[in-house]
């Protein structure tokens, strides 16, 4: 069974800076409610325990904003790529010996197919 995800969370928001709301992306209200209330409530009933958040440099706020949305069987972990976590990342038809370590630093320089870390428990 899989109990872990990762939701990248990281952009600026740009796009929305127009509707003259400062909250974080997860923040905004759609229907009354944060939009991360609406993906947590999905991860809950499929039966994840751990979230792992890629933030940005909005990192303290929005963790601020989503931990009271966060049900108690859930733990939310933000990932800090300045504590050594690590991210797999895989894009279209990768192949298991194509994997190659590479620092999170260095992970946008890396080949897609190649850029391959992992999450610290």
């Amino acid at each position: 069974m899989i109990t872990d995800t990762v939701i990248l969370m990281a952009g600026s928001g740009s796009r929305l800076q127009g509707i003259g709301n400062n909250l974080p992306k997860p923040l905004i209200q759609i229907a009354g409610r944060p939009v991360f209330s609406y993906t947590i409530e999905s991860l809950e009933k499929a039966g994840i325990k751990t979230v792992h958040a890629v933030t940005g440099s909005n990192s303290d706020a929005l963790l601020a904003g989503l931990r009271p949305l966060v049900p108690t069987g859930i733990k939310l972990r933000p990932a800090d790529p300045n504590d050594g976590d690590f991210l797999l990342s895989l894009y279209g038809s990768t192949r298991a010996d194509e994997l190659a370590p590479v620092p999170w630093s260095d992970a946008e320089k890396a080949r897609p197919a190649t850029a391959a870390n992992r999450i610290g428990a």
